[in-house]
């Protein structure tokens, strides 16, 4: 099950519209988006306690309670300087406690970012997640996303990404959007619609 959040509907996803387990979350007020993740992270806790309940390490031998789940949220950052306050706080903690848990519980959270800071993507973030960076406009986003400069200096196709040895470099499979729906075509008939 995939959920696209952001401001504006997600223009680069529209290869997925019509597909059976695809949602796109239009928010018109950061509020809506920061409700969304806690509501997130309360399923979270949800599966966390079946893991529990049945012995289980990994949402994987437990599927058959529920889909997993990957959240993209789209302009991250942008919906982070939208708020003030306590609600910045809360989508922070929100935020890094679904990067935290997630994994195990079957969700998988991507955050879209165009003008990173420091200060949106803090430690406590990439602490726990896989951090992959394209190409960013200067070394200061290079530096807020992968702690070092580098990035600024890619090319189309190419990424950085941070792993615990250190920064890592490679090219990207790219698809065209005729790829990606005869992928998913190929694939319609052999999966479960999870209302």
């Amino acid at each position: 099950y995939v959920a696209t959040l952001g401001e504006m509907a997600p223009v680069g996803m529209h290869v997925f519209a019509g597909y059976p387990n695809y949602q796109d979350v239009v928010v018109n007020q950061p509020e809506q988006a920061l409700a969304f993740l806690e509501r997130l992270y309360e399923e979270i806790r949800l599966r966390m306690e079946s893991l529990y309940q049945h012995k289980a390490g990994r949402w994987e031998e437990m599927l058959s309670y529920g889909p997993r789940v990957m959240v993209v949220v789209d302009e991250y950052a942008a919906i982070y300087d939208d708020l003030q306050g306590d609600h910045r706080t809360r989508y922070v903690r929100a935020v890094t406690n679904i990067c935290r848990l997630a994994r195990k519980a079957g969700i998988h959270l991507v955050l879209g970012v165009q003008n990173p800071t420091a200060e949106s993507m803090r430690p406590s973030i990439r602490r726990n997640t896989l951090t992959q960076v394209f190409q960013v406009v200067d070394a200061v986003a290079s530096q807020a996303i992968i702690q070092q400069a580098g990035a600024e200096r890619l090319q189309g196709g190419q990424y950085l990404a941070v792993f615990q040895d250190g920064v890592h470099s490679g090219a990207a499979f790219d698809p065209s959007d005729d790829q990606l729906s005869a992928y998913l075509a190929e694939r319609r008939s052999r999966i479960t619609v999870y209302e």
